[in-house]
């Protein structure tokens, strides 16, 4: 089923990819100056729009990074409405259209997030704020610690996911591959894509290990995970690493503006 025309589709996922390419470096570019001075701090998606609005002329950069990630999010969900890479309607089609759905609704809400900074002037609360929030909201219900659990095993399922697909490369299917510089654009996905895949399992366990103790507290967001990091043994490299891959992420995404969206979408002309 038809839902945009395919020169529709290609220029909403140019100005998406870019919008989402741009978020993750300045998450690696914060991550490695946390990894290179104590004095700096981790941040997550709440602290890069913050990041944006508070550079000259911040309001119109942030609209302009939250338009693109309002694409990105439209692309997502379009792409697992519309079965644009041919996943089918078998549970694995539609497992794997899910998760492009499931990304749409995320990087809605990051884009909503960063509109409202730029609509009202006030900065966004802190992301680990919000996460100990919503987990003492949810944690107040009966068998509240079953629903927190509950999302902390399917953050950490979707951690273990993207190591999965980083790892088979499962995102090249969506690539033109014809030239020679997608190599190294592929290169920089698994990198990338390995990298989230430890933040989103330490947000997970942080999550279970909230749910288990009953203690919101314990949960944790982007900007805690990667905190989390560098507490550890050797943590400035551990970092420094997550730092990499972040920063090669944020570049694999402004890359697909050129080689991204290989498939034909379904019906399209």
């Amino acid at each position: 089923m038809r839902v945009v025309s395919r020169q529709a589709l290609v220029w909403i996922a140019r100005i998406g990819f870019i919008g989402r390419g741009v978020v993750f470096l300045i998450l690696g570019g914060a991550a490695l100056g946390a990894a290179l001075s104590h004095e700096a701090q981790p941040i997550g998606t709440a602290g890069a729009m913050n990041a944006v609005f508070s550079q000259p002329a911040g309001g119109l950069l942030g609209l302009v990074v939250a338009i693109g990630l309002f694409c990105f999010a439209a692309l997502r969900l379009i792409e697992g409405f519309q079965d644009v890479y041919d996943y089918g309607d078998d549970w694995n089609g539609w497992l794997q259209r899910g998760a492009l759905a499931a990304a749409g609704i995320f990087y809605l809400a990051v884009g909503i997030l960063g509109a409202s900074i730029v609509l009202t002037g006030q900065y966004a609360t802190d992301e680990d704020v919000q996460v100990r929030d919503w987990t003492a909201w949810a944690l107040s219900f009966p068998s509240g610690e079953w629903l927190v659990g509950t999302a902390g095993l399917i953050v950490a399922g979707v951690g273990i996911g993207l190591a999965v697909a980083g790892i088979r490369k499962k995102f090249a299917n969506r690539l033109r591959r014809s030239e020679e510089g997608s190599r190294i654009v592929i290169a920089m996905g698994v990198i990338g894509f390995l990298a989230r895949s430890v933040v989103f399992v330490l947000i997970g366990c942080f999550l279970i290990f909230a749910a288990w103790h009953a203690n919101p507290s314990e949960a944790a967001g982007f900007g805690g995970a990667l905190r989390t990091l560098r507490a550890e043994p050797y943590g400035n490299m551990l970092l420094l690493a997550a730092a990499a891959g972040l920063l090669a992420f944020g570049a694999f995404g402004v890359a697909e503006a050129r080689y991204g969206l290989a498939a034909k979408p379904r019906g399209s002309g």
